[in-house]
């Protein structure tokens, strides 16, 4: 008498489908709190560059860097503000337009800083969107399907 033990074909491919669903969920779940924590350091970052900002103002008779029109990566001001390494977003080299960016009004009076989020939320909804530092002190964050556009140093913007 021949009696085959083992698994059949069928069984091996369902439990492997099932395996499969579930590493898949674990990837999604690992994947959420990396961004968040991205997007931390993006913030702190900002913060980080508004101290040095506000730095530069005080040794510059309240002026801040003057960058009108398109906003530029914050690394460009590294050597104005006195400081040899600047903070990198952690996805985008220093060049990157996704990087930290600064722009201000013609005056020098108010600046705008700005981080491109992987995480942003709003009303309990999280999707991409902008993390903004104004010199008022004022921080707005924002989804990409939010306002839109970023807060203009020049006509209010950013109260």
């Amino acid at each position: 008498m021949n009696i085959n033990s083992g698994f059949t074909l069928i069984e091996l491919i369902l439990v492997i489908a099932i395996i499969g669903v579930m590493a898949g969920f674990i990837v999604i779940q690992f994947n959420n709190p990396r961004a968040l924590a991205k997007d931390n350091q993006r913030k702190s970052d900002i913060a980080q560059y508004a101290l040095l900002i506000e730095d530069y103002a005080n040794r510059n008779n309240g002026r801040y860097p003057v960058v009108t029109g398109t906003s530029v990566p914050i690394q460009n001001l590294c050597n104005a503000l006195g400081i040899s390494k600047c903070y990198a977003d952690p996805d985008y080299p220093s060049t990157h337009q996704w990087g930290h960016n600064y722009t201000s009004d013609a005056s020098g009076t108010k600046y705008v800083l700005v981080a491109h989020l992987e995480k942003a939320n709003e009303g309990g909804l999280e999707r991409p969107g902008h993390f903004f530092r104004c010199s008022s002190g004022k921080v707005i964050e924002e989804r990409y399907d939010g306002p839109g556009g970023s807060p203009d140093p020049s006509n209010g913007g950013c109260p």
